[in-house]
């Protein structure tokens, strides 16, 4: 964040709404703008829910998103990664076989399947670097 100029919170997993009020309180002493949220999350289908989730608590805390991106897509793997780093996303409850099947509806899993990818495979850092200047 401090190479790129870049507002960071690191959530560990779905974000808490006491979390984005500490975080939107130190981020207006320094911005009054529009933000725009680059989500660092796994490509699935809860994944796919905190961005989403962020904006919205932002929104709450007075804050208006112009945009909301993911780093981690399937695009930025070659066909061999996909293949080795991938997993099914398996579901364990009726809900989240709900939850799955509109992710999958939304464009998500990969090459039209209910796979996921953990952001973590996005490595060596200079390609979770490279993809965020992509973004900015």
């Amino acid at each position: 964040h401090h190479e790129l100029g870049l507002s960071v919170i690191i959530l560990g997993g779905s974000p808490k709404l006491i979390d984005i009020e500490y975080f939107a309180r130190a981020l207006r002493q320094v911005y009054t703008g529009q933000v725009r949220v680059l989500a660092y999350v796994d490509h699935d289908w809860s994944g796919a829910r905190i961005g989403p989730a962020c904006v919205r608590q932002l929104a709450f805390y007075g804050f208006v998103c112009r945009q909301l991106q993911t780093l981690v897509t399937p695009a930025c793997f070659s066909p061999e990664e996909l293949v080795l780093y991938s997993h099914p996303v398996t579901s364990h409850s009726v809900g989240e076989a709900t939850l799955v099947a509109n992710w999958l509806a939304q464009g998500g899993g990969i090459n039209g399947q209910a796979r996921g990818i953990s952001a973590n495979w996005l490595f060596p850092y200079e390609r979770v670097r490279q993809r965020l200047e992509e973004l900015i």
